[in-house]
């Protein structure tokens, strides 16, 4: 083997390393900006080993303290009663019978 197909061995994809902890590919990806690596901007980019080191320590230290969770909870727009009709609805008239031609 070359040394660049060693060294592509050792690397670990993002999307890879997000199914392995069980998480979205995003929270790896805002870890990593997280821990300042600007290299990696997408689900496809490869880790380093020392990157993936540190992002299993870091998943494991948990959320850091103070902060708010990435993604709050939305919470659903309140409905009012529904509106009432101001006009009727109106009702078609039976379609008419066409003969057909034979």
């Amino acid at each position: 083997m070359s040394k660049t197909q060693e060294k592509a061995q050792e690397k670990v994809r993002v999307y890879a390393l997000a199914k392995e902890l069980k998480l979205d590919t995003k929270d790896i990806l805002d870890l990593c900006s997280e821990l300042g690596y600007p290299s990696i901007k997408n689900q496809l980019s490869g880790l380093e080993p020392e990157h993936v080191d540190a992002l299993k320590k870091r998943v494991k230290e948990g959320p850091k303290s103070g902060s708010s969770p990435t993604a709050p909870a939305k919470t659903a727009p309140a409905v009012g009663p529904p509106k009432t009709l101001e006009t009727k609805v109106r009702t078609l008239p039976p379609p008419k019978v066409v003969a057909k031609p034979v």
